[in-house]
């Protein structure tokens, strides 16, 4: 196995380099809850400084397919990232005494 290792080109290992550190990244979002795929887009497409720019063939290739995957991505989000935002009291005593009506009205009819 060594050998193999051994034989295959530089640009080879620094493409493998670069896909296990977005496998890394993803895995890590996953873990997290991450789903957003606009903020997946940017954690992904921050990867790869250190290959970015090579004057290598192979490699230039690569990252910009991953750049292209990276942005379809982000595109596939219809807005950024949201918080979630709790209900303030007097949402949720508004929100109630809608109910409240609405199931009166149901009762009544």
């Amino acid at each position: 196995m060594r050998m193999l290792d051994a034989m295959r080109s530089e640009s080879f290992t620094a493409v493998r380099g670069f896909f296990a550190d977005r496998e890394s990244e993803l895995s890590d979002a996953a873990e997290r809850g991450e789903a957003h795929p606009g903020k997946l887009g940017d954690q992904l497409s921050n990867l790869g400084g250190a290959i970015r720019g090579s004057s290598d063939q192979h490699i230039s290739e690569v990252v910009a397919a991953s750049d292209r995957a990276d942005e379809t991505l982000k595109s596939a989000a219809p807005s950024g990232p949201r918080p979630i935002v709790q209900p303030s009291a007097g949402d949720v005593s508004a929100n109630d005494e809608a109910v409240e009506a609405d199931e009166g009205a149901r009762t009544s009819a």
